[in-house]
């Protein structure tokens, strides 16, 4: 049986089933361990075959069950992360292309990520895509107007100035 019940909990058998979450988390871990060990290159396969299972939102169809809004907050954090994780270790590697693609998918699922605004302003300028890094700026500018009525930070703001000079 793929299904499990003791008591009032519902289970699925794990050898006969797998779970995107459970994959998620298990090749995060694998690939932190590699990365701890020193080997970026190694770590990063295991990186991408974990955001390629977290295409989209966890159980986005159940917007309004308590405990799955817990569990989409867990993961939403952890794909940040490990975006942001897989953009430096790209950057390291000296693949800005895919450093950029890291840092821009962060944006897209929080506007609000400074930081990745920072990384993602200062490739595009050292590819010398100049108004793709004002552009960044300006789209952080606007979200943060937008959403919690503030400035960007000093740094940003110190990135943007080089920028327009």
């Amino acid at each position: 049986s793929y299904v499990h019940v003791h008591g009032n909990l519902l289970s699925l058998d794990p050898d006969l089933c797998q779970v995107d979450t459970d994959q998620f988390e298990s090749l995060c871990a694998r690939g932190e361990i590699r990365q701890r060990a020193g080997d970026a290159e190694g770590a990063m396969p295991y990186f991408k075959k974990a955001l390629d299972l977290v295409s989209r939102e966890f159980l986005s169809d159940d917007q309004y069950v308590p405990w799955v809004d817990t569990r989409r907050h867990e993961l939403h954090e952890k794909r940040l992360l490990l975006l942001f994780r897989a953009g430096e270790l790209s950057e390291n590697l000296g693949d800005s292309r895919n450093a950029i693609a890291y840092y821009g998918k962060i944006l897209e699922l929080d506007p609000l990520a400074e930081r990745a605004c920072q990384r993602l302003m200062t490739l595009y300028s050292n590819r010398g895509m100049r108004n793709a890094a004002i552009k960044v700026f300006e789209n952080l500018r606007k979200s943060l107007k937008d959403e919690i009525n503030c400035e960007p930070d000093h740094l940003t703001m110190a990135l943007y100035r080089k920028l327009i000079q």
